[in-house]
């Protein structure tokens, strides 16, 4: 069941650095930054499916997932992680959106 963990943060006066190397047990396949305004839902469409676990992490603005229940992320210290049965939508999002999408490599 999808949930949202809160990441290891550094913060100083050049910014903030959220750290999520470890939130799965095995590796990361691939980390996709996605920048799409007005065209994020269709972009993201590809992985909504995908049977590995990922996890979500706004690292501008803010929008609204929906699994079996709705998260609200608008912290790049909040990631939503998603399990491989996990299907989820996007119900909004600002214009100002950066997601950040990491998926897990499938066990060998």
């Amino acid at each position: 069941m999808a949930h949202i963990i809160h990441l290891k943060t550094f913060q100083n006066e050049s910014g903030i650095l959220s750290v999520f190397e470890n939130i799965f047990d095995g590796n990361i396949k691939e980390i996709n930054i996605l920048v799409q305004k007005n065209k994020l839902v269709k972009t993201l469409a590809p992985f909504q499916k995908l049977k590995l676990q990922r996890g979500l992490i706004a690292l501008n603005g803010t929008c609204v997932i929906h699994t079996k229940e709705e998260f609200f992320l608008e912290k790049p210290q909040d990631c939503l992680l998603l399990k491989s049965d996990d299907f989820f939508d996007i119900l909004t999002y600002s214009e100002d959106c950066i997601l950040v999408l990491i998926i897990k490599a499938p066990k060998n």
